[in-house]
């Protein structure tokens, strides 16, 4: 009878020591895993700085107007997508704003499209009435003169870039006008070397801060 008591006293004095033993654990536990509505801390490294440009003209320049280069590039891509997609109604309803857009990269005033332009009150490169039934086109301007690239490269390409996509319009709107297949198929292969040559400039941005 007393080795039973003895055992007995042992045993509860085993399960005492586990129960501390697990309840202490589980304390441990609480305090290193977020419970369920908490959120675990934050790290406090500081974030990284914005990158400053090597060349601060040309980042000045980016600052204030790379927005325009841009909108011609997004422009002349939508162009082009519309004539890959064969829909040349639309490739030619662009041609007004990436007109004006080039106006403004030159730092020149938007076209002069004024009612005494054409006697049917249309810019003069535009007919009301045409074989295909095209559109009245009228242009938005942003009215803003755009500054030389401060870097001879980037505006070197820039201006190369302008000039190809302008004699590339030119070239579509004639072969639309006179429904010329050939000039119309001129007018695409430039506007789409004009856009590798916009793809060049932003290149040559990129090499002018490094």
């Amino acid at each position: 009878m007393k080795k039973l008591a003895v055992s007995l006293a042992v045993v509860l004095i085993v399960l005492c020591l586990s129960i501390v033993v697990l309840y202490k654990s589980g304390a441990v536990t609480s305090q290193t895993t977020p419970q369920p509505g908490t959120s675990a801390p934050t790290s406090s490294a500081p974030v990284a700085a914005a990158s400053s440009y090597a060349n601060r003209a040309v980042g000045r320049w980016q600052t204030t107007n790379m927005v325009w280069l841009n909108t011609l590039i997004f422009d002349t891509n939508t162009c082009i997508k519309y004539l890959d997609d064969m829909n040349l109604a639309y490739a030619e309803e662009t041609f007004p704003q990436l007109l004006c857009d080039i106006r403004t990269l030159q730092g020149r005033n938007p076209p002069d499209w004024s009612p005494a332009a054409d006697i049917n009150g249309d810019p003069p490169w535009v007919e009301t009435v045409r074989p295909n039934g095209g559109r009245d086109l009228w242009a938005a301007p942003s009215g803003y003169k755009c500054p030389s690239i401060p870097d001879a490269q980037a505006a070197a390409d820039l201006n190369l870039a302008l000039a190809q996509l302008e004699t590339a319009i030119n070239h579509m709107i004639s072969g639309i006008n006179n429904s010329n297949g050939d000039l119309i198929q001129l007018g695409e292969a430039e506007i789409k070397q004009a856009s590798a040559t916009l793809g060049t400039v932003v290149t040559d941005l990129g090499n002018a801060n490094k």
